[in-house]
């Protein structure tokens, strides 16, 4: 994927005075009033953004928590930071994530979720990951799931280390 500029963007809107924007994109998540965060993704992104579901999701994903990490992996690594050491109570979240099929009806809700929980953590989200999955999804979406599966799922070699058989050695 090309170099977005949205991410940018949405950075220097965030560290701006003005909170005003970020509100009118968190407004993106009901249809009564999602009118509101269309002039904001216009000039974030040009007017043919809000023709593209990807990029509006993004960036009201990104005003709900506006913690940006380019070390923080994707969203399977991300939801493995808030499972923490215990996945297992954190598995039916992430399962239903990767069952979504449709983007704005399935996906987003569910990562709308996500991002909640990072922003109680608090844990960082790599937005530019995130962009480009969402706008691969119609063409890659399994691809982009097991990838996001095998970041879950996958043991930090520091966890080997430190398991109890290990440590009562």
């Amino acid at each position: 994927m090309k170099d977005s500029k949205l991410i940018p963007r949405l950075l220097a809107l965030e560290s701006s005075k003005d909170r005003g924007p970020l509100a009118n994109l968190r407004r993106w998540w009901s249809p009564a009033t999602r009118h509101y965060a269309f002039p904001v993704i216009a000039r974030l992104a040009g007017g043919t953004a809000l023709d593209r579901p990807e990029i509006c999701l993004v960036a009201a994903l990104f005003a709900e928590h506006p913690n940006h990490s380019r070390k923080a992996g994707d969203i399977g690594a991300t939801c493995r930071l808030i499972a923490g050491q215990n996945p297992e109570s954190f598995e039916a979240h992430f399962r239903r994530l990767l069952s979504s099929q449709d983007l704005a009806s399935d996906l987003a809700p569910n990562l709308l979720k996500i991002i909640r929980r990072a922003k109680k953590g608090p844990l960082p989200v790599n937005y530019e990951i995130l962009e480009s999955d969402l706008t691969r999804w119609n063409h890659s979406a399994e691809k982009i799931k097991i990838r996001w599966a095998k970041s879950y799922y996958s043991v930090p070699s520091a966890d080997l280390l430190d398991t109890p058989e290990t440590s009562a050695s």
